[in-house]
């Protein structure tokens, strides 16, 4: 999934970008003013994005020879509509690699990839503060639907 002029490429995650993308996550985490801790996160994602059966889907995106950005989806099923879509968990590009198209080319291959394994729609949220997004988003086809999104931590 190259780009017209080499630039990039937005490829499967492999064991070896592993490091790279914990550190991205730990940019995204601060660039949505969240918190994260690194502690484990190799091992887990490793174990869901690797071992048996993996349902979670995770593309890189190699920029000039590094990891410059990610793309999670799982699947997950929605009563009201008595089928599967996907859920894109994350979508984080670093600075440099913002307002090059990639972004946009991530949503094509996205909806072409939900296409190619009978998915009909794919959902995600971005913070409402997250102004850059919404736009990118809206620009892109994307409808936006208010929710109040919540937590409940079962370990409290």
């Amino acid at each position: 999934m190259a780009s017209k002029d080499n630039k990039f490429e937005i490829r499967a995650v492999e064991r070896k970008d592993m490091p790279r993308l914990i550190e991205l996550c730990g940019a995204h985490a601060a660039y949505e003013n969240a918190t994260f801790d690194a502690s484990s996160k190799s091992e887990k994602l490793s174990h869901y994005f690797f071992e048996g059966n993996p349902s979670i889907i995770c593309w890189v995106v190699d920029f000039e020879d590094t990891v410059e950005g990610y793309m999670v989806l799982s699947p997950e099923f929605s009563t009201w509509d008595a089928d599967y879509y996907f859920h894109m968990d994350c979508l984080y590009l670093t600075e440099k690699c913002r307002g090059l198209g990639i972004g946009s080319e991530i949503l094509m291959l996205i909806k072409y990839f939900a296409r190619e394994n009978g998915i009909k729609l794919i959902q995600w949220q971005t913070p409402v503060e997250n102004k850059r997004a919404i736009k990118f988003y809206k620009t892109n086809g994307a409808i936006p639907k208010e929710k109040v999104r919540f937590y409940l931590d079962v370990e409290q």
